[in-house]
């Protein structure tokens, strides 16, 4: 529950973006992603044999995330007045001016507490309830729920394939570790090209 509820707060957070966001955001994701571990109980979800294999399948799931990204925001949208724009508007602005310590807390906090909860917590409490790909889409909806209640649809619509290919990936792997590699390479590469 206190999982549960921090993530809404992390909704607000986002939202809101306050004064130094970018340093105190990193260090709420931190007691996020303990509340998270927690919340997941035993069996804790462990590193897979082929660790090597589920960081290049990561990196390489991340990489084609964002050159398709890139052309959608350079391709599609640059200059375009498209409500399906209005993400990529939003994303440019809150990338930039992001410093090099900022990246390293979204990299190495706030990317894991999204992963755990989201495709670790979520998706484990609906194992008995959905079915395995039904559970990418329920986690992925009831993330993209929590910023559409903040009013943050931009980001609710920019979440929507990101999260959905991150919740299968979950699924198809059975691990949090490929899922996380590509969250945190999309992640930190698209603030910097954008930014």
């Amino acid at each position: 529950m206190a999982a549960s509820v921090a993530s809404l707060a992390w909704a607000v957070l986002v939202q809101a973006r306050p004064s130094g966001f970018y340093l105190f955001g990193p260090a709420y994701c931190l007691g996020w992603l303990v509340l998270s571990w927690k919340a997941l109980g035993a069996p804790r979800p462990g590193l897979p044999r082929s660790v090597g294999r589920e960081l290049l399948l990561g990196a390489a799931v991340g990489a084609a995330m964002v050159g398709v990204s890139l052309a959608v925001a350079w391709g599609g949208c640059e200059g375009a007045s498209w409500t399906l724009c209005q993400p990529v508007e939003t994303l440019i602005g809150q990338a930039r001016g992001v410093s090099a310590a900022a990246l390293l807390g979204v990299g190495g906090l706030v990317v894991p507490a999204e992963e755990v909860f989201w495709h670790g917590v979520v998706q484990t409490a609906l194992r008995p309830k959905a079915g395995k790909w039904l559970r990418a889409v329920l986690s992925t909806g009831l993330l993209c729920l929590s910023y559409l209640l903040v009013g943050a649809w931009e980001l609710a619509l920019a979440a929507l394939p990101t999260f959905l290919i991150w919740g299968g990936l979950t699924e198809w792997r059975q691990t949090l570790v490929a899922p996380v590699v590509s969250h945190g390479l999309w992640t930190v590469l698209m603030i910097v090209l954008l930014g």
